[in-house]
């Protein structure tokens, strides 16, 4: 009997391969689907000196499924220029429900003029 080239031998890692990550994919998106939107409002922000703030803000579950949301705060100086990033990821959120989350954003160059928070 003909023993496979190497070339069948690639051929079949590679299929299998593609077809793990196709798996992959489907899971991700079947796991994932009905989770978020999540919307933002700031609630409060606090000065901690020169270099730090603390933000208050609630963060909206507005899809079908609970999940936790990743939020970037950006802090900006009066020229809208970023002075200080940070990134928050929330408890576990219901669907329709509201989580309130708290943060200090610390490390910034100068005082924050406004607060910007995006959640995903």
């Amino acid at each position: 009997m003909v023993r496979p080239s190497a070339v069948q031998y690639h051929a079949t890692v590679m299929v299998t391969v593609a077809l793990v990550l196709v798996g992959l994919a489907l899971f991700a998106f079947l796991n994932h689907r009905g989770v978020g939107p999540f919307s933002t409002s700031l609630l409060h922000s606090q000065p901690r000196g020169i270099h730090a703030v603390t933000v208050t803000f609630s963060v909206r579950n507005d899809g079908s499924r609970p999940g936790r949301s990743t939020c970037r705060i950006t802090a900006e100086d009066d020229a809208e220029l970023q002075i200080g990033t940070d990134t928050v990821l929330t408890r576990s959120i219901e669907p329709g429900a509201t989580a309130t989350v708290r943060h200090t954003l610390a490390g910034l160059s100068s005082s924050p003029a406004g607060i910007i928070i995006r959640c995903a």
